[in-house]
Parts: structure tokens; C-alpha cells; sequence
């Protein structure tokens, strides 16, 4: 018996890479469905006003420049269990002409929940005065917070619901501790589950 070659087939890995737990995460709904929050100074905005990331619609926010230190945005609350994991990720721009100023900042969050309480926060990087502006930014959120604190744990990819969870809180926030200007656009925002490879 001669053999002229041996062919190895590589098993085919999936990943559960596009599934995306958050909806209208685009704002192409035309309005702020399924998002909560959003007061005054959050809206929607389009193609005609703003730059947009993809589509025609996208999501402002601001401060509320009341003079006391202030958090806007818009949250969704989405079913999590204990031991799932989840990547998440956004696009952010801060437009050239109002541009996050002063003391602001804003980022995207995920935080893990029970009915009472905030378990485990991550965060994305923060966009702020020093940001360059004009430029659409992908923000992934990796950051391990203490909850409750601005310490930072560690970084990681995968964002792992802990013990006690029922709900993952995924958050647009923009700090306003002052009465500086400046807005934050996002779009194409992303929650998906980091499932288990498939071959």
C-alpha cells in the first residue's frame, strides 16, 4: 500500500460571536424603545444633525448643568444567571463641534444585578476632554470595578456574571461634575453571550 499524502481537517470552531442581548442598539427604531432613561438632556438624533456610526440614528447625551454633580443616560436591563459570560462593546464619538469639556467624562457599563443590589461593574475606557474628538471610538468593556468604588480589579474580555445574578445592566453614562460643556453620540451598541466554542 502507498500512501501519496495525508489530508488533517482542522474541527470547524463557532463562536456565539453575533447574537447581540441588546435591542435597538442602533436607535434605528426611530425612538428610544427599550432603553429607560434618557431625561432632557439624552435623545435621539439622526444623520442630518450628527455624525453617525451606521444607519441614520444615534443616541446624544449631556450633562444637565445644574451645578451639582450629575450621571445621565440610558440603561437596558437584560436576564443574566450566575456563571454566564458576556462581551460587550460600543461606538462613541465626541463631535468637533461640542466636544466633552472640563471635568466631564462618559463611558458604556455592565453591571451584574440582583433585585437588590449591584453585584459587579465593568467598564470601558472613559471618553473625555483629552479624547480626540470627531473620531468614532470602539469601546469595549473590560474593566473590573468594585462595586460601589472607582478601583479598578483588573481587566478582562470575557465579563462573568457572579453568584446571586438575575439581570446584567448594560449603561450609557455621561459625568457632568460641573457646568462644563460637551456631548457624548453612541451607536451600534453590543451585549452579546462569550458562549462555550462549538465544533
Amino acid at each position: 500500500m502507498t500512501v501519496d499524502y495525508v489530508r488533517v481537517y482542522a474541527p470547524m470552531i463557532l463562536r456565539v460571536c453575533c447574537v447581540n442581548a441588546v435591542t435597538n442598539s442602533g436607535f434605528e427604531s426611530g425612538g428610544l424603545a427599550n432603553w429607560t432613561g434618557g431625561a432632557g438632556n439624552a435623545l435621539l438624533e439622526n444623520i442630518h444633525n450628527v455624525p453617525v456610526h451606521d444607519g441614520t440614528n444615534v443616541f446624544k447625551v449631556y450633562g444637565q448643568f445644574s451645578g451639582l454633580d450629575n450621571f445621565s443616560g440610558i440603561y437596558q436591563d437584560i436576564p443574566a444567571t450566575a456563571g454566564q459570560a458576556f462581551t460587550a462593546s460600543g461606538w462613541a464619538i465626541t463631535p468637533s463641534n461640542d466636544r466633552i469639556a472640563g471635568a466631564n467624562t462618559a463611558w458604556i457599563e455592565v453591571d451584574f444585578r440582583n433585585a437588590s443590589s449591584n453585584i459587579t461593574m465593568y467598564r470601558s475606557g472613559m471618553i473625555s476632554n483629552s479624547t480626540p474628538a470627531g473620531a468614532w471610538l470602539k469601546l469595549a468593556v473590560t474593566n473590573q470595578f468594585f462595586s460601589g468604588s472607582s478601583t479598578v480589579i483588573g481587566g478582562f474580555t470575557n465579563l462573568v456574571a457572579p453568584a446571586n445574578t438575575t439581570f446584567a445592566r448594560y449603561r450609557l453614562v455621561f459625568h457632568q461634575p460641573a457646568t462644563a460643556g460637551g456631548a457624548l453620540l453612541v451607536d451600534d451598541l453590543k451585549l452579546s453571550p462569550a458562549g462555550p466554542a462549538q465544533g
